[in-house]
């Protein structure tokens, strides 16, 4: 093994440390190191030069570099040690995405429609993307992404939504007054004759002094009027007394084959409430 002094720090180092020039076929003087570090100062003395040149160059050779650039990825295995440093940078990688994506929607919009154009055209792509989508939207991921994003809408469009309804109601008044008949007809209906008035004039007054007092609640039928699986009855057993979002939230939904003693429960509206309720639904 050969030794060589540099001429700049003046420290004996191996010859393979020192730069091999071509032009006179002998090492040069000073060491790899010391030759980076000039390098280093002379490219932020003079940046705008060192940009331009390197753009022009890249511009010139850009078939080499990408040729080049691919042979050092298959190689090196270049897909591993990407996944390796999202994995261990995750919060750096989050936030380059989330700008490039705010700097260039553009850019990202003519993407998107390129690939949906190939997928559209492509009938097996088409069916991978459907079968994917459909397994996103059952993950809980995107359950809590959904709830979040209504939540948002609604709490800040509220004027909007009521102008909508408004505009709606006025267009389509018929239509309107043709669901309002609708429940009061399954309303009557599903009161039988042996009902006790009384206790339901009870629930419904015990309900109406609740929201005098400033207690906003809602009588519930615990088993719906209306479901696919069950019709329950308007009676003072099949009442309930709860709060007026719980009761919006649950509309008509229904859980069969549960223990009886659930029903109108907690635990009941809480199983109501839960991600998982569409995806339990659909077993059946």
């Amino acid at each position: 093994m050969k030794f060589k002094t540099c001429s700049k720090c003046n420290k004996k180092k191996s010859i393979l440390k020192f730069y091999f020039r071509k032009d006179i076929q002998n090492y040069r003087a000073d060491c790899k190191e010391c030759v980076q570090a000039k390098r280093r100062i002379w490219e932020k003395n003079n940046l705008d030069h060192y940009r331009e040149y390197h753009k022009k160059y890249r511009l010139k050779n850009r078939k080499i570099i990408l040729k080049k650039g691919k042979e050092y990825y298959y190689k090196n295995d270049g897909a591993k040690k990407r996944r390796d440093w999202r994995k261990k940078n995750k919060k750096r990688e989050h936030e380059t995405a989330r700008l490039y994506r705010l700097n260039n929607p553009e850019k990202i919009k003519k993407k998107q429609q390129t690939q949906w154009k190939r997928i559209k055209n492509n009938k097996e792509l088409l069916l991978k993307q459907k079968n994917r989508l459909a397994e996103y939207r059952k993950t809980n991921k995107f359950l809590k992404w959904r709830e979040n994003y209504w939540k948002q809408y609604f709490s800040k469009n509220k004027e909007l939504i009521r102008a909508r309804h408004k505009n709606y109601y006025n267009n389509n008044k018929s239509q309107s007054y043709l669901r309002v008949f609708k429940r009061r007809r399954n309303v009557l209906q599903q009161t039988p004759k042996w009902c006790d008035y009384k206790k339901m004039l009870a629930i419904y007054k015990k309900a109406e002094k609740m929201r005098d007092k400033g207690i906003m609640v809602n009588v519930d039928h615990i088993i719906p009027l209306n479901n696919k699986f069950v019709c329950g009855l308007n009676v003072p057993e099949n009442l309930k007394i709860i709060e007026d979002k719980l009761n919006f939230s649950k509309s008509n939904k229904f859980i069969p084959f549960l223990n009886y003693k659930i029903y109108g429960t907690k635990k009941y509206y809480e199983m109501l409430k839960s991600k998982n309720y569409k995806i339990r639904i659909k077993s059946f």
